[in-house]
């Protein structure tokens, strides 16, 4: 079942490119018409996903009827919502929200004011009585400023629609107003979460603590899986090792449903939970699909020495790698240009950063306090024969992401997203100084075949959970990261 959903994460990942932005609107904001409007339209910066996108229409005392939204068959950019309803004079408010494929939420409010000419009959009179049946005199009163009234007019949809994916119910809800100002502005609550105080802020930093949760998890799951596999095969029956490969299960498990959870907040801007929506977007599938990973992952936990085994070895190998895509596809990296190439890249970076950073914590937390010398300086020894690829595989995909994500150099500087991985870079070549200056003044108590002294193995094991806490920090920095728009 794990490895159906890696490959429905996989073939369900659209080739389209996420975070448009709005241009402009018809109306635009503040804009005073003299006819009701008949629809409203959205200009992007590129075309976006219309399953993403939800919309209400308020007077400020009830929701007015929209239709279906299409793209304008001559401006594929151009998102076009049409007003079945009756659009009253007076204060008129649209919020709309759109959810990208990878999750983030570019939304916003316009505000028009409708002073329509006013339709007035001609009451009956006495000497009407009885007479014949005519049908009443209407006279049109003109708006104020004396303008003359065009008639409006509507975009013609496309003969073929897309299915509906802009409605709003006709509810009459009460509307609640700004108390923060003299004017009755309208306030959109219209059960879809368009409110003008928007949670999804509150949602995308607790979304990115539980991504930053379940990093950790699964680099404590890579090392502790890759020392069984291959470096001590008697980790198994270290007390100290079942708990941290435990702890590492359990913290891949609660994150991954409370990542849904979250994730599902952002989308509809308040707490809920939309399994549906999710599956709509390529990060909401790698995070269903990462559940059901990890719920498969507890065979591995609650019976480790299934690890020690070719077979065993081979399906953990497996899960690990469904595991690390899943995680792949959850952020940008399903979203943007170059599309499976960036999601191989992404896959292949997440698991050389767990391998180097699992390891790290399986020697410094365990292994250099319990296993016998023989088993620790060949660890140590492998360790350090893998350490430089892993380096040289994280710094040639890291870069080819930060291409995709930031764009050109100035990109790291000209926008949050990328002053934050520019920081991240930062760390990163911290963590790599200390471990080859640690290695270089360490390493040579671990050579030869005399016994290990307590001290070589205590300052190892410091240099190594040193770098294990600035990994820690690298992964907080790549929570945050996940969670923002890329600069590109």
């Amino acid at each position: 079942m794990m490895f159906i959903t890696g490959g429905a994460v996989l073939t369900q990942v659209p080739a389209a490119y996420a975070h448009a932005e709005l241009e402009s609107s018809t109306p635009t904001e503040g804009q005073e018409l003299t006819a009701a409007p008949v629809e409203i339209r959205l200009d992007f910066t590129k075309p976006i996903e219309l399953t993403g996108l939800k919309a209400s229409l308020n007077d400020g005392a009830q929701l007015i009827d929209l239709g279906q939204a299409f793209l304008d068959p001559n401006s594929p950019d151009v998102a076009v919502i049409p007003i079945v309803g009756a659009v009253p004079n007076g204060n008129v408010g649209f919020a709309w929200r759109s959810v990208g494929d990878d999750g983030h939420v570019i939304d916003g409010r316009i505000d028009f004011v409708v002073n329509a000419p006013v339709i007035a009959t001609t009451p009956p009179t006495a000497a009407s009585i009885g007479a014949p049946i005519t049908a009443p005199i209407a006279t049109t009163v003109a708006p104020a400023d004396g303008a003359a009234v065009a008639p409006p007019t509507a975009t013609n949809p496309p003969a073929s629609l897309l299915p509906p994916l802009v409605t709003v119910p006709a509810v009459a809800e009460p509307l609640t107003t700004d108390n923060d100002t003299a004017t009755d502005r309208p306030v959109a609550a219209d059960g879809l979460g368009l409110t003008t105080v928007d949670s999804s802020s509150t949602a995308s930093f607790l979304l990115g603590i539980t991504r930053w949760i379940g990093y950790i998890g699964l680099a404590v799951w890579t090392g502790a899986f890759l020392s069984v596999a291959w470096l001590w095969n008697t980790a198994t029956r270290s007390p100290q090792f079942r708990l941290w490969l435990r702890g590492a299960w359990l913290a891949m498990l609660f994150s991954s449903i409370l990542a849904i959870i979250f994730q599902s907040w952002v989308i509809k801007g308040s707490p809920g939970l939309l399994i549906g929506d999710l599956w709509d977007i390529t990060a909401g599938r790698g995070l269903l699909g990462k559940l059901i990973v990890v719920v498969g992952l507890g065979t591995f936990v609650q019976n480790p020495e299934m690890m020690t085994s070719t077979g065993g070895r081979a399906s953990a190998g497996l899960v690990t790698v469904v595991l690390a895509l899943a995680t792949a596809t959850s952020g940008h990296a399903g979203t943007s240009r170059w599309l499976w190439t960036g999601v191989f890249a992404q896959t292949v970076h997440v698991l050389a950063v767990a391998t180097w950073l699992g390891l790290l914590m399986v020697l410094g937390f365990v292994m250099l306090r319990e296993a016998n010398d023989n088993d620790a300086r060949y660890a140590v020894a492998q360790f350090s024969s893998v350490a430089t690829a892993l380096l040289g595989v994280m710094v040639v995909t890291g870069v080819f992401q930060t291409f995709r994500f930031v764009g050109g150099p100035g990109g790291l500087f000209s926008s949050g997203h990328g002053r934050w991985l520019l920081f991240k870079l930062v760390i990163v070549a911290v963590m790599l100084l200390v471990a080859r200056v640690n290695r270089g003044r360490i390493g040579n108590g671990m050579i030869g075949r005399g016994a290990i002294s307590s001290r070589t193995r205590e300052q190892l094991r410091r240099a190594m959970v040193t770098e294990f806490a600035l990994g820690v920090a690298v992964f907080a920095v790549t929570a945050i990261l996940v969670v923002q728009a890329p600069a590109a």
